[in-house]
C-alpha cells in the first residue's frame, strides 16, 4: 500500500501494473484471486471473505464487513454475512466453470495440433521415406535464426529394468534417422558381444569420429 493511496486504489494500481508488464512480455494475464481477513472484538474473532476472481466483488465483500465492524454488529450477523458472501462466491464459480473448461479444452487441442505439426516436420526432415525407428530420437536444434533437424541412437542397458531410467548412452547427432539407426545397430552389436561398458566406450568413439 502506497502512502496516501487507499487500499482499493493501491490494489487496482498493482493489478494494472502487472497487466502492463505481462502485455509487454507478450504473456497472458494469470488468473488472480482476492480475499480479505478481518479481526473483530479486540482480535477475538477472525473472519475472512471468500476467495473470488473478480476484484470488484472482493472489494464489495470487504466494504460490507468493514461497515459491519464499524457499526458494532453481533457475531451472529457477521457470520450470516459471511455465509451469504460464501454462497454468492460459489454461485459465481459455478457460472465460470463451463467457460473455463471450454477454454482448457481449446488450449489442449491447440497444443496437440502444434505437437503433431512439429513432429510431422521433424520426421519429414530426418526420415522422409519411413517412420523414425524405435530407440532413435530426433529434435530440432536452433542455431541463431535457423534450426536443423538431428537424430541419434539411444541404447538401453542390458540389465533387467535398465530402460526405466532412460537410455544408458546415446550415439552422435546425425542428419538422418537412417544413420542413427546404423549407429544403434553397431552399439547393440558391441553391447551383445562385450557388455554395457564396452558399448559406452564405442558410443564415445562414434562421437569423436
Amino acid at each position: 500500500r502506497r502512502e496516501g493511496a487507499s487500499l482499493e486504489g493501491a490494489v487496482r494500481a498493482a493489478v494494472a501494473s502487472l497487466r502492463r508488464e505481462r502485455e509487454q512480455l507478450g504473456a497472458s494475464m494469470p488468473t488472480l484471486t482476492y480475499s480479505t481477513s478481518f479481526w473483530f472484538y479486540a482480535r477475538k474473532i477472525h473472519i475472512r471473505t471468500p476467495i473470488v476472481a473478480d476484484l470488484e466483488t472482493a472489494f464489495r465483500f470487504r466494504r460490507q464487513l468493514d461497515e459491519m465492524r464499524t457499526q458494532g454488529r453481533t457475531v451472529e450477523e457477521l457470520q450470516a454475512a459471511q455465509a451469504s458472501q460464501r454462497n454468492e462466491a460459489k454461485a459465481c464459480r459455478s457460472k465460470r466453470l463451463p467457460r473455463m473448461h471450454k477454454e482448457l479444452r481449446e488450449g489442449l487441442r491447440k497444443v496437440r495440433r502444434c505437437a503433431r505439426s512439429a513432429w510431422k516436420a521433424l520426421t519429414a526432415a530426418v526420415s522422409p521415406r519411413t517412420a523414425v525407428p524405435a530407440s532413435v530420437d530426433a529434435a530440432f536444434i536452433r542455431s541463431g535464426d535457423s534450426r536443423c533437424a538431428f537424430a541419434w541412437a539411444e541404447l538401453q542397458s542390458s540389465a533387467v529394468g535398465g530402460s526405466a531410467g532412460g537410455p544408458m548412452c546415446t550415439g552422435p547427432l546425425r542428419s538422418s534417422a537412417l544413420e542413427a539407426a546404423e549407429d544403434l545397430t553397431a552399439l547393440r552389436d558391441v553391447q551383445k558381444r562385450l557388455g554395457d561398458d564396452a558399448a559406452r566406450e564405442h558410443a564415445c568413439a562414434l562421437d569423436i569420429e
